[in-house]
């Protein structure tokens, strides 16, 4: 058997102080998997705040909500109470049927009442918290539908994404 010579092989071996162009791609490649895995946690950390902020406009729309509801059916009781006495005689057809929604029509059945600058002013103010009613609950919608697609976006991780909060669920089901 004819042995095989001493340095056979060795020579394909590199040394311990060489380096070769598979080390200087391996650092590359290695530098920018971290810088990817830096962004990915950025992007994805940046949705995730984005939907608790979003939770909290949600809610904050809802409160302000409220409030102009409860203010426009204020304004709308002080409005019916005034054509209560004013039209006895219709008192019961009034307050059956009054709601900021329909203060303007009693204005159009009342043409009288297009004299008294209280009323005016108080359709008026009835009208602007309807508009600013309606002007939120756009704004509520548009926030939700960020809530609803930031989970199916393909660039963030989904199960990072928080979900909708239970007091939101009930409002969000209504509004789809």
């Amino acid at each position: 058997m004819a042995g095989w010579p001493a340095t056979a092989g060795i020579s394909s071996f590199k040394k311990k102080e060489e380096k070769t162009d598979w080390d200087t791609g391996a650092i590359v490649s290695l530098v920018c998997a971290a810088i990817f895995l830096v962004f990915i946690f950025a992007a994805n950390s940046h949705s995730y705040y984005c939907q608790l902020d979003d939770f909290e406009s949600l809610k904050m729309y809802q409160r302000i909500e409220k409030v102009y509801e409860e203010k426009a059916i204020s304004l709308t009781t002080q409005f019916a109470s005034y054509l209560a006495e004013a039209y006895p005689q219709h008192e019961k057809e009034i307050f059956k049927s009054i709601n900021p929604g329909t203060v303007s029509l009693f204005m159009v059945k009342y043409p009288e009442l297009q004299a008294s600058k209280t009323l005016l002013s108080l359709v008026g103010q009835i009208s602007a918290l309807q508009t600013d009613r309606y002007s939120q609950r756009v704004e509520f919608e548009k926030t939700l539908k960020e809530v609803r697609f930031r989970p199916k976006s393909p660039f963030v991780i989904s199960w990072l994404i928080p979900t909708l909060p239970p007091d939101l669920a009930p409002i969000a089901a209504e509004a789809k």
